[in-house]
């Protein structure tokens, strides 16, 4: 068992059973459950191996809040909205899309494609959709997409509900990206560029290290560059590999890079890669410094205070440009990697 599929709905289960029947995909537990009662389910399907979560709505937020593992997010596209608005025979129609963000993928594509006007009304909480009903009866909206709940309610409400769900295709779309996810993971994993720990394995009685672990878990939250400074011993690679996988960047590559390992010499090729013919004894066809190979991952920079003065500058480009210039070469080459640094002196 690698994958998880959640459905808030039990027509989505038995698509999604369905789905797996006719691709041939293994290793995939279907589970109905929303929201919040699916943590416990998950976190225990973790223990046991489970490497990939996919979920929808207000379901895949708590999911990706609760997990230390990847959440594919699955969205109504225009492609499912379609067989709803084949049943509304008048013309120009204004129609409410009730859900929670991103619910509802290339909603701003659909007036031009259906020739209706489509109005997103977003929320954060079921308990918001009573008042969002009354809002839309307000403004003269008959139409109503939406969950069941919204469904529910705008029939309650006298106005047209219908009830949006997730198509087949996107079922499909959102399995095989779990797969690949974990197909990608392997491959860093025998490459040996992967965060091994989480936060949760950091196990202290000391306040001040459990309000750090606070702190760190909230910049993981964004993508900035980050500096971990702490004497040597006290867990600073512990703290980045967590920050990596509790971050957004968890099914990158996890790049670890001792800058005071390597010799001054080759530290700029080492770290920006170089050119065919750069320098006696370059590779033929040149190679990938360390912040390709930490693309849409996250490069660790340890003992970052040992760079020399002369490094630094184009150090600054990259974190400023994001792009690079490998040794020898004239091509700006863009690079997405997330930067963590580390030091035990006193920058």
């Amino acid at each position: 068992m690698k994958y998880i599929f959640f459905a808030p709905y039990k027509q989505l289960s038995l698509l999604a059973e369905q789905v797996c029947r006719e691709l041939g995909l293994k290793d995939w537990v279907i589970e109905y459950g929303y929201m919040g009662d699916c943590v416990k389910a998950a976190k225990n399907y973790a223990r046991q191996g489970a490497q990939v979560v996919v979920a929808r709505g207000i379901t895949a937020d708590i999911l990706d809040k609760n997990l230390n593992i990847p959440i594919v997010r699955l969205t109504t596209t225009p492609y499912d909205i379609l067989p709803l608005v084949s049943q509304i025979q008048e013309k120009r129609q204004k129609i409410a899309v009730v859900g929670f963000p991103l619910t509802v993928y290339g909603i701003e594509t659909m007036d031009s494609v259906f020739g209706h006007e489509f109005i997103e009304f977003p929320i954060s909480s079921l308990e918001e959709i009573p008042e969002i009903i009354e809002k839309i009866k307000g403004l003269g909206i008959t139409y109503v997409f939406g969950g069941s709940a919204t469904f529910s309610q705008a029939q309650k409400a006298g106005l047209t509900g219908y009830l949006l769900e997730t198509g087949k295709n996107t079922v499909a779309f959102a399995m095989k990206q779990a797969e690949e996810i974990v197909a990608a993971k392997s491959e860093l994993t025998e490459k040996g560029l992967v965060a091994k720990y989480h936060f949760n394995h950091i196990v202290t009685q000391s306040h001040c290290m459990k309000d750090v672990i606070i702190q760190a878990e909230k910049f993981a939250a964004v993508d900035s560059t980050i500096l971990i400074t702490g004497e040597t011993g006290t867990g600073k690679e512990l703290f980045a590999q967590s920050i990596h996988n509790a971050g957004k960047r968890s099914s990158g590559p996890f790049m670890a890079v001792n800058c005071a390992s390597i010799p001054e010499a080759l530290l700029e090729s080492e770290l920006f890669g170089y050119e065919s013919g750069a320098f006696t004894g370059a590779r033929k066809n040149g190679k990938k410094g360390y912040f390709e190979l930490a693309s849409k991952g996250t490069l660790f920079l340890d003992e970052i205070g040992e760079i020399p003065c002369s490094l630094q500058s184009a150090l600054l480009r990259v974190l400023q440009e994001h792009s690079i210039i490998r040794v020898g070469g004239d091509r700006i080459i863009p690079v997405n990697a997330r930067i963590i640094c580390a030091t035990h002196q006193d920058l």
